[in-house]
């Protein structure tokens, strides 16, 4: 089982000790939401751990490049191999505009996003992303380029028709714990 929590919960002075505390208790993983493509907080996090999963939920698409993205997800999973799980989403109009970005063609950009995450330098294995997901060309993407999808804060009664259709597929060993528990209910 796993737990999501906003980032900027975690931005307090014993924020690892809560971490180390919760993967003692015997969660799979962290979800931290809006998560900074820096991917700092994810590490502190892994630090404070032994085992547990971090996983950004979400790491806007607009916000960085692909390749310092995979860059800096390379950095962190070489420390903490199969812990980190890179959440990534197309955002939103309103938060795209205050980027100074254009938001159109969203699920292209995703798209577009994860070929560059493929042929960067170091590429992000599918295995080791999801992609925010609740329509039906953003769940046939997250199916076909990643590990799942990760369906933002929707209800249990929608959870069995998106698990059906996305999450049946063989995940990597190291995320049927995150992957399964992405949504706040699952009853």
């Amino acid at each position: 089982m796993g737990i999501w929590s906003p980032s900027f919960a975690w931005n307090m002075p014993d924020a690892a000790e809560a971490a180390a505390e919760l993967d003692e208790l015997g969660y799979g993983a962290l979800w931290l939401g809006a998560s900074a493509p820096e991917l700092r907080q994810p590490a502190q996090l892994l630090a404070a751990s032994r085992r547990m999963v971090m996983a950004t939920a979400i790491v806007n698409v607009w916000a960085t490049e692909a390749t310092a993205l995979a860059a800096a997800f390379h950095e962190v999973a070489r420390t903490y191999p199969d812990r980190l799980l890179l959440g990534l989403g197309a955002s939103h109009a309103p938060s795209v505009a205050a980027l100074g970005r254009t938001y159109t063609r969203p699920l292209r950009y995703l798209a577009g996003f994860l070929d560059t995450l493929d042929t960067a330098p170091e590429p992000v294995p599918a295995g080791s992303r999801v992609l925010a997901a609740l329509r039906p060309k953003a769940l046939a993407l997250a199916a076909t380029r990643s590990a799942g999808a990760h369906p933002y804060l929707v209800t249990g009664y929608l959870n069995p028709a998106l698990r059906h259709g996305i999450l049946t597929r063989r995940l990597p060993s190291h995320l049927p714990e995150a992957v399964g528990y992405a949504s706040v209910s699952d009853t």
